[in-house]
């Protein structure tokens, strides 16, 4: 049986309730989890910083998402 690596980890954050709910708001909008945006947020601000390469790719899913 082949096993999967974890290709992400977890990180807990403590957030005032305005900012968690601002984040909510921005991810319905966009279609996409508050995990999903605040990566990509994050990602945005570490490639503007120098801190990762602006052409890192996002790791791929090991599965296809079946969308409703």
């Amino acid at each position: 049986m082949k096993v999967m690596k974890k290709r992400t980890v977890n990180v807990s954050i403590s957030l005032p309730k305005s900012l968690r709910d601002a984040a909510r708001n921005a991810a319905v909008d966009d279609q996409r989890s508050v995990s999903s945006l605040v990566a990509s947020l994050l990602k945005d601000h570490l490639c503007a910083e120098g801190y990762i390469s602006a052409t890192l790719q996002p790791a791929e899913r090991p599965f296809n998402r079946n969308r409703l």
